[in-house]
């Protein structure tokens, strides 16, 4: 979907996909520079727009699993690194 924007309508938002909710219209701009970052898998947002919860269920996610591991190791990590500074008044990064 966001692959089929030319690549000179590239952030002029003039592209969207859209749901609503609670009598409220949502949209969601697929020419943004931002949009692959800002969905999981542009796949499966498909299907919940949709409403298709068969192909929901069916879905592959184990790459995703595997994403979801390592944010929780880096995040993790970073939580390490807040506790170290917080319990050591002279604790300084290396690069």
């Amino acid at each position: 979907m966001s692959e089929s924007v030319a690549e000179k309508d590239k952030g002029t938002f003039k592209h969207f996909s859209s749901f609503m909710y609670d009598n409220q219209l949502y949209l969601i701009p697929l020419d943004n520079e931002n949009f692959k970052k800002s969905v999981i898998t542009e796949d499966l947002m498909n299907h919940i727009l949709h409403g298709r919860q068969r192909d929901v269920l069916a879905f592959d996610y184990t790459e995703l699993e595997e994403e979801g591991q390592k944010f929780k190791n880096n995040f993790m990590e970073v939580l390490e690194m807040v506790d170290d500074q917080q319990n050591s008044p002279d604790f300084v990064t290396e690069n």
